[in-house]
This record gives structure tokens, C-alpha cells and sequence, in this order.
């Protein structure tokens, strides 16, 4: 494989983790203390992706809960409390992360997540999928200045790791994986199972992978195109 292509920045909802289900359970308690009805899987699927600030407003609006900008930082707080009480009650890693995770790792390669989830949740969630032991640094919303989809979220992790832009990759599946690896001229590739609201042939990424296990074979071939 490429040496250059040894850095790879990991989204984690959608890419790593399938999270839905606990975000679904800890938003209907929400929903529950609000006297509202519960969303469905589905519609809580749609609102993932852009920080659990930007996700609660969307659950409220969705289930008709008037609010002023200035009680979200309120209705925040119930959910995360809702959420951290135990956010792998559901929550599984997609089907080859932890092997291809062990494989990359015996390579070289190294490992970090950028994700718009808050830093506390990523690291409980990730030690309790024995996944931590893979990725350093581990970077969510509230441990930088400026979170995905803005590029200094991903050089954050760069700078972090020591490695240079030109190294890196970027594993996601949205829009705002995509847009800042783009930014830093560094590739992107994009899970096609994931959480993204736009379709993936828009997202621009290099490669638009089915299979995490896959994702070895996909670094060579990005290797190979660039």
C-alpha cells in the first residue's frame, strides 16, 4: 500500500457505529418528558449527522415543540443526559469494522475519529465497543475550535497524529466528510450504508464503498488513481 496514504480520519455515526437506535431511544425519552409522540427510526436516521445541538432542534421542530434558540441549550442538556446514561444499550459497530479496524492497525496504519458527536458520548461509546484502543486522537464536536464541515477539524486530528495533509484520508458518509477533505486537497471515501441526507453520486467523494471490510483494498486503489 501506499505509504504516503498511511493517515485516515474516521467519521463514527454511519461509518463505524450504527447509532441510530440509542439516539431513537434517548430522543423519545425527550419526547416522553415533552408529553410528545415518539419519532420513528427512520426520521431520527435524517436528523443525524450535523452535532447533537443541530439534532435536537430537528426533533423538536419534527414533533411540533415550540422553542426559542435561547432553551436549546436546555432541551441539549435533557437529551445528552438521556443518551450518556447508556449510549450502547443498541449501538453496534457495522458488520467488519473491528476486524478491518485490527488489520489496518497491524499495517501501520494510523487511526483518528472526527466526528460531530460530543467528545464525552465518542469516548464512552468507543470504549465500550473496544474500539478506543484503535484511534489517537479521538476528536468530537466540543474538542475543537471549529467541527466538521469546516477543514480544521481534520487538521486537527493531522496535526495531532504528526502527519502531513498529503497522507491523509478521510472515511465517512456525508456531505460533511466529504466537503473538508476536499478542502485540504485530501481524499475522501464514503460508506454507502451510512447516515448522509444527499444522495452519494452528489457527494464527490473518491470512492463510495458497500463493504467496510473493503476499505484495505480501497486505499490501494485510491493509491493507484492519485
Amino acid at each position: 500500500m501506499p505509504a504516503r496514504y498511511d493517515a485516515l480520519l474516521f467519521d463514527l455515526d454511519g461509518t463505524l457505529i450504527d447509532s441510530a437506535p440509542d439516539i431513537a431511544l434517548a430522543l423519545n425519552r425527550l419526547m416522553a418528558d415533552l408529553d410528545r409522540p415518539e419519532l420513528d427510526l427512520p426520521a431520527v436516521r435524517s436528523m443525524i449527522g450535523d452535532g447533537a445541538g443541530t439534532l435536537v432542534e430537528r426533533a423538536l421542530t419534527a414533533a411540533s415543540v415550540a422553542h426559542r434558540p435561547e432553551e436549546l441549550g436546555s432541551y441539549l442538556k435533557r437529551f445528552l443526559a438521556h443518551y450518556e446514561a447508556d449510549p450502547v444499550q443498541l449501538t453496534k459497530p457495522y458488520p467488519g469494522v473491528p476486524e478491518t479496524l485490527a488489520v489496518l492497525d497491524a499495517k501501520g496504519f494510523r487511526c483518528a475519529i472526527c466526528t460531530n458527536k460530543p467528545q464525552r458520548a465518542t469516548e464512552m461509546i468507543l470504549e465500550a465497543l473496544d474500539l478506543a484502543r484503535y484511534f489517537d486522537p479521538i476528536l468530537g464536536a466540543d474538542a475543537v475550535a471549529n467541527r466538521k464541515p469546516h477543514p480544521d477539524h481534520l487538521q486537527a486530528a493531522l496535526t495531532a497524529m504528526g502527519a502531513k495533509r498529503e497522507r491523509g484520508v478521510m472515511i465517512g458518509d456525508s456531505t460533511n466528510d466529504v466537503a473538508p477533505a476536499q478542502a485540504l486537497a485530501m481524499p475522501a471515501i464514503v460508506m454507502a450504508y451510512g447516515y448522509g441526507r444527499r444522495p452519494l453520486s452528489a457527494l464527490g467523494a473518491d470512492l463510495i464503498l458497500e463493504d467496510f471490510a473493503k476499505l484495505p483494498e480501497a486505499l490501494q486503489s485510491i493509491g493507484a488513481m492519485r
